[in-house]
């Protein structure tokens, strides 16, 4: 019983010096047969488990707020973190960037979806780049 707790305490100091110091985590396929994928930085997830997935895809949140209505007030009337509207704006940015995540997820089937170099597969093939749609889903909510 000690032992198997020493060594659960071992892993979970291992893994928070990697998420901590900014090594990379290797994400796991639900499927054992399915691709490999290198979380390089797992703040950049923004849906689904790295732990847990069968189909990863990658965006680039940057042009998918560009579009999206609350961030463009933002732009728009050069709002500042200092000012109280500007918050309220980005939780509502950042809810519709969420809600199309999702809508994502139940259309293309893709469960784990991160910023564009958060990670790679193993095999070097390349992980699909959801923007466009993410970008069109956000036109339709």
């Amino acid at each position: 019983m000690i032992g198997s707790i020493r060594v659960l305490c071992g892993a979970l100091v291992v893994f928070a010096t990697q998420l901590l110091f900014g090594l990379e985590v290797e994400a796991a396929p639900v499927d054992s047969n399915s691709i490999k994928v290198v979380v390089s930085d797992s703040t950049k997830i923004y849906h689904g488990s790295e732990k847990k997935f069968k189909s990863p895809a990658v965006v680039d949140s940057k042009r998918v707020y560009e579009v999206i209505p609350a961030y463009k007030y933002i732009q728009d009337n050069n709002l500042t973190e200092d000012d109280p509207k500007y918050w309220f704006k980005m939780k509502e940015a950042t809810k519709t960037f969420t809600k199309a995540l999702k809508k994502l997820s139940q259309k293309k089937g893709h469960d784990l979806v991160g910023e564009i170099d958060s990670m790679y597969r193993e095999d070097g093939a390349e992980i699909p780049d959801v923007t466009d749609a993410v970008i069109t889903l956000v036109g339709e909510l």
